[in-house]
């Protein structure tokens, strides 16, 4: 509640399906994932709700666990080749 009143999301081992629920809401974007298993993936952060979803998904992407793309409004999760 205090991270909310404060400006951030707070995630604690959140599923990235779970993660990509609340921040596709509030950016207003569709989520696709290319491969279902990584729904599963586990992130933690407390992100600033004021910035652009595009540091969050710089994160996601720099652990190599999955690669993202945006197209327009959809953020694509995808192996690496």
């Amino acid at each position: 509640y205090v991270a909310w009143i404060n400006g951030r999301f707070i995630f604690n081992g959140e599923r990235l399906e779970d993660m990509m629920r609340t921040l596709a809401r509030w950016y207003d974007v569709e989520v696709e994932y290319r491969d279902e298993r990584f729904k599963d993936l586990r992130f933690t952060g407390k992100p600033d709700r004021s910035e652009s979803i595009r540091p969050i998904l710089d994160v996601i992407e720099m652990t190599r666990k999955v690669k993202v793309n945006v197209k327009e409004k959809t953020i694509i999760f995808e192996a690496w080749d």
